[in-house]
């Protein structure tokens, strides 16, 4: 079952890269948006920090931070929950039931073809703006938190991938999970570190991040690389990522699982 899912992933990886590729224009339209937006929020947060005397991160630390999480945002970004959400809704689900192969392996193998393209047409702006950040003395981050990040970037498209798979099965339920969307995505820019670095947030605030599952597909990597999280902070940090990657795939598995029974004595 195993090697079956590995060669779906792979095969519609390569169908992912077909479809994506039919589609440059709107695919280069969409990561410059995903790269103006951090720059927008980095001068905003590099200006307050610089007028502030008690500034909790540094204008070098504000622009580096936004220089990553601008890369983290768009390779974790999942496109599963919009597009198997619509799929359910439209009753096109049950084509899925038919594959031998699990419908995670297919969702997967389509998430790291468009990564996988993301990647190609983001970094040319994205080195084109560290050398910019280099030339003006605002990149400051430390080579030896680069495997740190890695380890983290690689949990945080599995909570991401995970947590979306999970919500968008909840439209087996439900007939309309408009509101649910709204809410992930909103909630998730906020706690996630997207709109604001969580250093800025009130303890409180950061508190809570801290526990929930946004943090950990878009900050905590770019925290880890700047120093912001080490040492026991840094251990819990990857444990809180790793048991949302767990108790991710258990949610996911009891709702397909309860969810399919229903769903399929209702297409009947």
């Amino acid at each position: 079952m195993a090697r079956s899912n590995l060669k779906t992933s792979l095969a519609t990886f390569k169908v992912g890269l077909h479809q994506l590729l039919a589609y440059r224009f709107k695919l280069v339209m969409w990561v410059v948006s995903g790269v103006l937006e951090p720059v927008v929020w980095s001068v905003l947060w590099y200006v307050m920090a610089k007028e502030s005397e008690d500034a909790v991160l540094a204008g070098a630390q504000v622009m580096t931070y936004y220089l990553f999480i601008g890369l983290v945002s768009r390779l974790t970004w999942s496109w599963t929950f919009d597009d198997l959400r619509s799929e359910i809704l439209q009753g096109k689900y049950s084509k899925y039931l038919l594959w031998p192969a699990n419908i995670v392996a297919y969702r997967f193998g389509m998430d790291m073809a468009n990564k996988g393209l993301t990647l190609v047409a983001l970094l040319p702006l994205w080195v084109v703006w560290l050398l910019v950040l280099r030339s003006k003395g605002l990149f400051a981050f430390s080579i030896g938190g680069l495997p740190v990040f890695a380890l983290g970037l690689g949990l945080a498209i599995g909570v991401r991938f995970l947590v979306d798979m999970t919500l968008a099965h909840v439209a087996l339920w439900f007939g309309r999970t408009d509101g649910i969307k709204i809410a992930y995505h909103s909630v998730s820019r906020v706690l996630g570190g997207i709109t604001v670095p969580l250093a800025l947030l009130p303890v409180w605030a950061s508190g809570i991040a801290a526990l929930l599952p946004f943090r950990y597909m878009y900050s905590f990597p770019v925290e880890a690389l700047l120093g912001l999280v080490k040492g026991e902070e840094l251990v819990r940090g990857v444990g809180i990522a790793v048991g949302w990657l767990f108790m991710s795939a258990l949610a996911l598995v009891a709702i397909m699982k309860f969810g399919l029974t229903r769903y399929e004595a209702t297409d009947v």
